[in-house]
Protein backbone atom coordinates (compact mmCIF):
# COMPACT_ATOMS: atom_id res chain seq x y z
CA UNK A 1 0.00 0.00 0.00
CA UNK A 2 2.84 2.38 0.88
CA UNK A 3 4.50 1.70 -2.46
CA UNK A 4 1.29 2.50 -4.38
CA UNK A 5 0.90 5.76 -2.48
CA UNK A 6 4.48 6.74 -3.31
CA UNK A 7 3.98 6.04 -7.02
CA UNK A 8 0.73 8.06 -7.02
CA UNK A 9 2.51 10.93 -5.27
CA UNK A 10 5.22 11.04 -7.94
CA UNK A 11 2.58 11.30 -10.64
CA UNK A 12 1.29 14.55 -9.14
CA UNK A 13 4.65 16.21 -8.45
CA UNK A 14 5.45 19.15 -10.77
CA UNK A 15 8.04 18.60 -13.47
CA UNK A 16 11.43 19.88 -12.37
CA UNK A 17 13.88 21.09 -15.03
CA UNK A 18 17.12 19.14 -14.92
CA UNK A 19 20.29 21.11 -15.58
CA UNK A 20 22.05 19.87 -18.70
CA UNK A 21 25.65 20.45 -19.73
CA UNK A 22 26.49 19.39 -23.27
CA UNK A 23 30.20 20.20 -23.27
CA UNK A 24 31.63 19.93 -19.77
CA UNK A 25 35.17 20.71 -20.93
CA UNK A 26 36.10 24.16 -19.54
CA UNK A 27 38.79 24.70 -22.20
CA UNK A 28 36.26 24.78 -25.06
CA UNK A 29 38.43 22.35 -27.06
CA UNK A 30 35.71 19.72 -27.45
CA UNK A 31 33.20 22.16 -28.93
CA UNK A 32 35.84 23.79 -31.16
CA UNK A 33 36.89 20.41 -32.51
CA UNK A 34 33.31 19.51 -33.45
CA UNK A 35 32.66 22.98 -34.91
CA UNK A 36 35.72 22.91 -37.17
CA UNK A 37 34.96 19.38 -38.38
CA UNK A 38 31.35 20.10 -39.40
CA UNK A 39 30.26 18.81 -42.79
CA UNK A 40 27.42 19.78 -45.12
CA UNK A 41 25.65 16.61 -44.04
CA UNK A 42 25.97 17.61 -40.38
CA UNK A 43 24.52 21.06 -41.01
CA UNK A 44 21.62 19.64 -43.03
CA UNK A 45 20.83 17.22 -40.21
CA UNK A 46 21.10 19.87 -37.49
CA UNK A 47 18.57 22.18 -39.17
CA UNK A 48 15.59 20.04 -38.26
CA UNK A 49 17.04 18.08 -35.37
CA UNK A 50 15.34 18.11 -31.98
CA UNK A 51 18.48 16.85 -30.21
CA UNK A 52 19.79 19.52 -27.83
CA UNK A 53 23.43 18.92 -28.68
CA UNK A 54 22.69 19.23 -32.41
CA UNK A 55 20.69 22.39 -31.81
CA UNK A 56 23.44 23.94 -29.72
CA UNK A 57 26.21 23.22 -32.23
CA UNK A 58 23.95 24.52 -35.02
CA UNK A 59 23.33 27.74 -33.04
CA UNK A 60 27.08 28.22 -32.61
CA UNK A 61 27.60 27.66 -36.33
CA UNK A 62 24.89 30.23 -37.13
CA UNK A 63 26.46 32.64 -34.68
CA UNK A 64 29.76 32.54 -36.54
CA UNK A 65 28.74 31.52 -40.06
CA UNK A 66 30.52 28.89 -42.12
CA UNK A 67 31.02 30.11 -45.67
CA UNK A 68 32.77 26.85 -46.57
CA UNK A 69 29.51 25.06 -45.79
CA UNK A 70 27.28 27.67 -47.37
CA UNK A 71 26.01 28.65 -43.92
CA UNK A 72 25.52 32.40 -43.53
CA UNK A 73 25.63 34.09 -40.15
CA UNK A 74 22.11 34.38 -38.75
CA UNK A 75 21.98 36.24 -35.44
CA UNK A 76 18.21 36.12 -35.07
CA UNK A 77 17.92 32.35 -35.48
CA UNK A 78 21.01 31.62 -33.42
CA UNK A 79 19.94 33.74 -30.44
CA UNK A 80 16.43 32.27 -30.63
CA UNK A 81 17.82 28.73 -30.45
CA UNK A 82 20.16 29.64 -27.58
CA UNK A 83 17.33 31.24 -25.60
CA UNK A 84 15.09 28.20 -26.05
CA UNK A 85 17.89 25.89 -24.96
CA UNK A 86 18.68 28.10 -21.98
CA UNK A 87 15.04 28.09 -20.91
CA UNK A 88 15.26 24.30 -21.07
CA UNK A 89 18.22 24.42 -18.65
CA UNK A 90 20.99 23.77 -21.18
CA UNK A 91 23.70 25.81 -19.49
CA UNK A 92 26.12 25.83 -22.41
CA UNK A 93 23.51 28.02 -24.11
CA UNK A 94 23.08 30.17 -20.99
CA UNK A 95 26.82 30.82 -20.98
CA UNK A 96 26.83 31.59 -24.71
CA UNK A 97 24.09 34.18 -24.19
CA UNK A 98 26.07 35.74 -21.34
CA UNK A 99 29.03 36.19 -23.66
CA UNK A 100 26.91 37.66 -26.45
CA UNK A 101 25.24 40.22 -24.17
CA UNK A 102 28.59 41.16 -22.68
CA UNK A 103 30.14 41.69 -26.11
CA UNK A 104 27.06 43.23 -27.70
CA UNK A 105 27.40 40.73 -30.52
CA UNK A 106 24.15 39.76 -32.28
CA UNK A 107 22.28 41.49 -29.43
CA UNK A 108 22.39 44.91 -27.80
CA UNK A 109 25.18 45.12 -25.22
CA UNK A 110 23.70 44.65 -21.75
CA UNK A 111 26.07 44.05 -18.82
CA UNK A 112 23.23 43.50 -16.34
CA UNK A 113 21.65 40.80 -18.46
CA UNK A 114 25.06 39.29 -19.21
CA UNK A 115 25.79 39.08 -15.48
CA UNK A 116 22.44 37.42 -14.82
CA UNK A 117 23.21 34.79 -17.44
CA UNK A 118 26.76 34.26 -16.11
CA UNK A 119 25.42 33.84 -12.58
CA UNK A 120 22.64 31.52 -13.68
CA UNK A 121 25.14 29.24 -15.39
CA UNK A 122 27.61 29.40 -12.51
CA UNK A 123 25.00 28.77 -9.82
CA UNK A 124 23.72 25.78 -11.80
CA UNK A 125 27.16 24.15 -11.76
CA UNK A 126 28.48 25.06 -15.22
CA UNK A 127 32.26 25.10 -14.75
CA UNK A 128 33.12 27.54 -17.54
CA UNK A 129 30.69 30.14 -16.16
CA UNK A 130 32.13 29.65 -12.67
CA UNK A 131 35.64 30.14 -14.03
CA UNK A 132 34.84 33.30 -15.98
CA UNK A 133 32.84 34.79 -13.11
CA UNK A 134 35.73 34.13 -10.72
CA UNK A 135 38.20 35.72 -13.11
CA UNK A 136 35.87 38.70 -13.58
CA UNK A 137 35.68 39.35 -9.83
CA UNK A 138 39.48 39.05 -9.74
CA UNK A 139 39.73 41.69 -12.46
CA UNK A 140 41.39 39.40 -14.99
CA UNK A 141 38.66 39.30 -17.63
CA UNK A 142 35.22 40.70 -18.59
CA UNK A 143 36.25 44.23 -17.75
CA UNK A 144 33.37 46.34 -16.44
CA UNK A 145 31.04 43.43 -15.72
CA UNK A 146 31.50 43.46 -11.93
CA UNK A 147 33.43 45.34 -9.28
CA UNK A 148 36.59 43.54 -8.19
CA UNK A 149 36.05 41.42 -5.11
CA UNK A 150 38.72 38.92 -4.09
CA UNK A 151 36.42 36.93 -1.80
CA UNK A 152 33.83 36.45 -4.55
CA UNK A 153 36.62 35.65 -6.98
CA UNK A 154 37.92 32.94 -4.67
CA UNK A 155 34.42 31.55 -4.14
CA UNK A 156 33.81 31.00 -7.86
CA UNK A 157 37.34 29.90 -8.68
CA UNK A 158 37.11 27.24 -5.97
CA UNK A 159 33.87 26.04 -7.54
CA UNK A 160 35.50 25.88 -10.98
CA UNK A 161 38.62 24.23 -9.57
CA UNK A 162 36.53 21.57 -7.82
CA UNK A 163 34.64 21.11 -11.11
CA UNK A 164 37.95 20.10 -12.70
CA UNK A 165 39.35 23.24 -14.29
CA UNK A 166 43.16 23.28 -14.15
CA UNK A 167 43.60 27.05 -14.43
CA UNK A 168 41.06 27.85 -11.70
CA UNK A 169 42.60 25.36 -9.26
CA UNK A 170 45.99 26.93 -9.92
CA UNK A 171 44.51 30.38 -9.29
CA UNK A 172 43.09 29.23 -5.95
CA UNK A 173 46.50 27.85 -4.99
CA UNK A 174 47.94 31.29 -5.75
CA UNK A 175 45.28 33.00 -3.59
CA UNK A 176 46.26 30.88 -0.57
CA UNK A 177 49.97 31.23 -1.28
CA UNK A 178 49.91 35.02 -1.60
CA UNK A 179 47.04 35.78 0.77
CA UNK A 180 44.71 37.24 -1.85
CA UNK A 181 41.45 37.89 0.01
CA UNK A 182 42.33 35.20 2.57
CA UNK A 183 45.03 34.41 5.10
CA UNK A 184 48.10 32.68 3.72
CA UNK A 185 47.60 28.93 4.05
CA UNK A 186 50.48 26.75 2.73
CA UNK A 187 48.54 23.48 3.17
CA UNK A 188 45.54 24.69 1.17
CA UNK A 189 47.83 26.19 -1.44
CA UNK A 190 49.61 22.86 -1.87
CA UNK A 191 46.33 20.89 -2.05
CA UNK A 192 44.94 23.19 -4.74
CA UNK A 193 48.20 23.08 -6.70
CA UNK A 194 48.08 19.29 -6.65
CA UNK A 195 44.47 19.43 -7.81
CA UNK A 196 45.54 21.78 -10.61
CA UNK A 197 48.33 19.47 -11.75
CA UNK A 198 45.92 16.54 -12.07
CA UNK A 199 42.86 18.48 -13.21
CA UNK A 200 40.39 16.86 -15.57
CA UNK A 201 40.13 19.85 -17.88
CA UNK A 202 43.40 21.33 -19.10
CA UNK A 203 44.59 22.52 -22.51
CA UNK A 204 48.05 21.15 -21.77
CA UNK A 205 47.91 18.01 -19.61
CA UNK A 206 50.20 18.26 -16.59
CA UNK A 207 50.95 21.98 -16.97
CA UNK A 208 50.83 22.42 -13.19
CA UNK A 209 53.64 19.93 -12.52
CA UNK A 210 56.43 22.53 -12.38
CA UNK A 211 54.89 24.44 -9.48
CA UNK A 212 54.00 21.16 -7.73
CA UNK A 213 57.65 20.09 -7.99
CA UNK A 214 58.69 23.33 -6.32
CA UNK A 215 56.27 22.66 -3.45
CA UNK A 216 57.74 19.19 -2.87
CA UNK A 217 61.31 20.47 -3.12
CA UNK A 218 60.81 23.31 -0.64
CA UNK A 219 58.29 21.53 1.59
CA UNK A 220 55.76 24.32 1.17
CA UNK A 221 52.46 23.07 2.58
CA UNK A 222 53.72 19.49 2.57
CA UNK A 223 56.70 17.40 3.64
CA UNK A 224 59.91 17.73 1.60
CA UNK A 225 60.02 14.90 -0.92
CA UNK A 226 62.86 15.25 -3.41
CA UNK A 227 61.98 12.07 -5.29
CA UNK A 228 58.48 13.38 -6.03
CA UNK A 229 59.96 16.79 -6.81
CA UNK A 230 62.31 15.19 -9.39
CA UNK A 231 59.38 13.23 -10.87
CA UNK A 232 57.33 16.39 -11.41
CA UNK A 233 60.31 18.37 -12.71
CA UNK A 234 60.79 15.57 -15.23
CA UNK A 235 57.12 15.72 -16.21
CA UNK A 236 57.49 19.47 -16.77
CA UNK A 237 59.69 18.84 -19.81
CA UNK A 238 62.41 21.35 -20.61
CA UNK A 239 60.97 23.76 -18.02
CA UNK A 240 62.00 21.30 -15.31
CA UNK A 241 65.59 20.81 -16.50
CA UNK A 242 67.11 23.23 -14.01
CA UNK A 243 65.22 21.63 -11.13
CA UNK A 244 66.35 18.13 -12.14
CA UNK A 245 69.94 19.30 -12.42
CA UNK A 246 69.77 20.79 -8.94
CA UNK A 247 68.20 17.69 -7.38
CA UNK A 248 70.50 15.24 -9.14
CA UNK A 249 73.26 16.48 -6.81
CA UNK A 250 71.18 15.59 -3.75
CA UNK A 251 69.64 12.26 -4.75
CA UNK A 252 71.17 8.81 -4.98
CA UNK A 253 71.09 7.01 -8.32
CA UNK A 254 68.38 4.61 -7.17
CA UNK A 255 66.22 7.57 -6.04
CA UNK A 256 66.57 9.25 -9.43
CA UNK A 257 65.67 5.96 -11.11
CA UNK A 258 62.57 5.68 -8.92
CA UNK A 259 61.54 9.24 -9.86
CA UNK A 260 62.08 8.63 -13.58
CA UNK A 261 60.10 5.39 -13.48
CA UNK A 262 57.18 7.21 -11.82
CA UNK A 263 57.38 9.89 -14.52
CA UNK A 264 57.40 7.35 -17.34
CA UNK A 265 54.47 5.47 -15.80
CA UNK A 266 52.37 8.65 -15.75
CA UNK A 267 53.29 9.49 -19.34
CA UNK A 268 52.38 6.05 -20.62
CA UNK A 269 49.11 5.99 -18.68
CA UNK A 270 48.08 9.41 -20.01
CA UNK A 271 49.58 9.00 -23.49
CA UNK A 272 51.39 12.30 -22.97
CA UNK A 273 55.14 12.35 -23.45
CA UNK A 274 57.92 14.81 -22.63
CA UNK A 275 61.38 14.78 -24.34
CA UNK A 276 63.07 12.93 -21.47
CA UNK A 277 60.87 9.87 -22.11
CA UNK A 278 62.19 9.41 -25.63
CA UNK A 279 65.78 10.00 -24.57
CA UNK A 280 65.52 6.94 -22.34
CA UNK A 281 64.21 4.57 -25.03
Amino acid sequence: MKRSFFVMLLMFLPNIAVAKIIFADTTGDELNSIYHELTNEDVAGFRNSSDEKDRYVYAVALLNGRSDLGLERNCKESISILKNLSLNSVYDATYALAVQYYRGDCVAKDYDLALRYFKRGAESGYGLAQKKLGQAYWGKTLDGLVEENDKKALYWLEKAGAYGDEESAGNVSYFYREGVGVQVDPQKSFCWQKRSAFAKYSRVKGIGFLKLAEYYESGYGTEVNLVKAYTYYDLSGTAGSEGKSRLSKKLADNEIEKAINASREWQEKNNTFVPSYHHLQ
